[in-house]
């Protein structure tokens, strides 16, 4: 829905949904694809939530985000918004270049510079991506304009590999000319800077490089050329390097199915493939090329994990030739791997050839994935196949009514259970309304782990009772499910929110949430006595507007704070944290005398 600005029935969803469901993946989508009112209302929704809320939003990984993929006009109102969340600018900075907008490298150089607390979090100082990245788009003028603003940041950077990631060969002569360091120490994952243009298909560079006498290998980069299927570049290492290759060589040729590559390395190369080389082949259906392997390898590694591979797959032609060939029969998990992934042609043929065996759990595991027509099948074939009632559970879990109604009419091991163990939430109302009429249900569990109003609305609608209470509510605000917390209020009079559940509020760090119990319990702001409790975790995250708004709304005792003071002066909060305690507890002495 955002993804496509599909703003009404975003808004339609999240009336009726908490929003921690899919938070990250609809933000995501706003920020990529969405238009600038998607990116609004997102904001909005998100905006009462503090920083360091028990719920765990990202801010600074969705200005990450956007810093990457939106606008400059985006990105400031993301940071206006967001102000009081005290913004990571460093890391935002980092990937800008990425943006390919100078001028919001600019802006966020800027915000950075200018925020208060840019001294104090120096655990965050890493922002020398952003001249990788910056390297790594082709731009000198952006390389150019960090140095002589950003210099700071420049010590620990590696923009040869940026470059090089990049495929800019013009970027990597700019750096050799302005004599830029490299780095002593190789690349942790993919060695020297000659190894890692190899890893990038980068020959052009990898020749410069090596003009320049750049030659030193850590590696192996002739199997970086195969994963490529560079055959040029096999060539030319071949031809003009001793770089050394390992068994991955012929491996990566074989799982990009490449018959050239392989042939290539057969006339010119000596290694051979790893253990699991055939069995990663078969997986992937590549019949050429494992009979190939067959041919040519000396030994083959794990035959019967090749047939498991190749069934559990559904490659029908493999299997044929490795059961002929190999002489090898799956195994009963690969079976149930075939079934699950509804390769029916696989199970008949595996019938045909009396090779066919699945476990005593393979209804069990059929009923996890949608797969009916499966079931049935099996189920005909041989009523004896296994099912126990753990395949209600999954069905029910997954909210698959068909296979539910199919299993409780069909299998005795299910139509002689009285009581359902687990909740069946996931469902909705209809599932819900099927299992009332067939068995004995937990309803007070069902309640207060349903996510979906819409079921909640159900039970209200149709009467069920004894399963509304205070739990009910309470389980509502720890999911942060406002809009049930609303309609429980104005729909149930039995839901109240205790104190318990107004201290759970407190926790999701929910403002616009706490605000609204507040209003209909304005008590609870005067039964709070323990602010260390409440304000500790907040304190220690440097969570600035959460510990304000507490300050603000709950009327903590001025002795209990006092204490609360003294007990955190010799610990390193920071010293805006500390100076809103010591305002609070001002006015509160200048209030009260």
């Amino acid at each position: 829905m955002a993804c496509n600005s599909y703003l009404n029935e975003l808004k339609l969803y999240y009336t009726e949904h908490s929003i921690r469901l899919y938070l990250y993946q609809t933000f995501d989508a706003a920020i990529k694809y969405g238009n600038f009112e998607t990116l609004k209302y997102m904001v909005d929704m998100i905006k009462p939530i503090a920083r360091s809320s028990s719920q765990l939003i990202d801010f600074n990984g969705l200005l990450y985000e956007a810093s990457e993929h939106c606008s400059l006009e985006k990105i400031k109102y993301i940071c206006e918004e967001f102000s009081k969340k005290r913004l990571n600018y460093y890391f935002a900075l980092a990937v800008a270049p990425l943006s390919g907008d100078i001028e919001i490298v600019k802006y966020l150089a800027d915000k950075l510079a200018s925020c208060e607390y840019s001294k104090i979090r120096k655990k965050d100082y890493d922002t020398y991506g952003s001249f990788d990245n910056a390297a790594k788009m082709g731009r000198i003028d952006m390389i150019e304009w960090l140095a002589e603003h950003r210099s700071q940041d420049r010590e620990f950077s590696s923009m040869y590999y940026g470059a090089i990631e990049g495929g800019h060969l013009h970027v990597v002569q700019y750096l050799l000319d302005i004599n830029e360091p490299i780095r002593q120490e190789p690349h942790e994952e993919h060695g020297t800077l000659f190894d890692y243009s190899i890893l990038y298909n980068q020959l052009a560079i990898a020749k410069l490089l090596h003009q320049h006498n750049i030659r030193e290998s850590l590696d192996t980069p002739i199997d970086f050329a195969s994963l490529n299927e560079n055959i040029e570049m096999l060539a030319w290492l071949s031809a003009n390097t001793t770089v050394t290759a390992s068994e991955r060589v012929v491996d990566n040729a074989a799982l990009k199915n490449n018959m050239e590559v392989l042939k290539w390395l057969k006339q010119h190369r000596t290694e051979g493939c790893s253990h699991n080389a055939f069995v990663d082949v078969c997986r992937e259906g590549y019949i050429e090329v494992a009979q190939w392997l067959y041919r040519n390898q000396t030994i083959i590694y794990e035959p019967n994990d090749a047939i498991n591979a190749a069934v559990g797959n559904g490659h029908l032609e493999l299997a044929k030739w490795l059961f002929t060939t190999l002489n090898q029969r799956p195994s009963t998990a690969a079976m149930n791997n075939a079934a699950v992934n509804n390769h029916i042609h696989m199970i008949k043929w595996l019938v045909d050839n009396s090779l066919f065996s699945f476990s005593t759990t393979a209804i069990d595991i059929l009923s996890r994935s949608d797969n009916l027509q499966m079931i049935k099948w099996l189920n005909e074939y041989d009523p004896s196949v296994g099912c126990t009632e753990r395949a209600l559970y999954s069905a029910a879990s997954r909210g698959r009514l068909e296979i539910m109604k199919w299993l409780r009419e069909n299998r005795t091991e299910i139509s002689c259970l009285k009581k359902l163990k687990h909740g069946i939430y996931s469902g909705g109302a209809e599932t819900i309304n099927w299992a009332l009429d067939n068995f004995a249900i937990d309803l007070d569990e069902m309640v207060n782990h349903s996510r979906d109003i819409k079921t909640i609305k159900w039970l209200h609608d149709n009467n069920i009772q004894g399963i509304f209470n205070d739990k009910s509510m309470e389980s509502a605000i720890k999911g942060i499910q406002f809009p049930l917390v609303k309609w429980l209020y104005e729909n149930r009079s039995e839901c109240q929110c205790t104190i318990d559940g107004f201290v759970v509020a407190i926790e999701t760090g929910y403002t616009e949430m706490i605000h609204y119990l507040l209003g209909k319990h304005p008590e609870f702001a005067n039964q709070l006595s323990k602010p260390k409790r409440h304000l500790e975790h907040y304190f220690k995250n440097d969570d600035i507007e959460m510990i304000e708004f507490l300050l603000e709304n709950i009327n903590f005792p001025l002795n209990k704070l006092n204490k609360y003071q003294r007990s955190i002066q010799s610990k390193e909060y920071s010293d805006i944290s500390n100076q809103l305690l010591q305002d609070h507890i001002k006015k509160k002495n200048d209030l009260f005398g």
